[in-house]
């Protein structure tokens, strides 16, 4: 629930979730969506992943994560 604690992760993440927007971009079938959304619903997708990750359970957040930023992406 710390702010300052969900900008860091973001922060620090957010590389992956670039790395997963380019590997859609790449699969991409024309051109008619930028990089830049693909990006963006990644990186919605670790926003909501956020709320929902529990350290506690033993996964590592971008394991956690990369189910909803994957989604995210599908359904975008």
């Amino acid at each position: 629930g710390d702010e300052q604690a969900r900008g860091e992760l973001l922060q620090m993440h957010l590389p992956y979730a670039r790395t997963v927007a380019a590997v859609y971009y790449n699969r991409r079938f024309n051109d008619e969506i930028e990089f830049g959304d693909y990006l963006q619903l990644a990186s919605l997708g670790m926003v909501e992943s956020m709320s929902r990750f529990d350290p506690s359970m033993g996964v590592g957040f971008r394991t956690f994560a990369s189910r909803r930023m994957h989604g995210s992406i599908i359904d975008g």
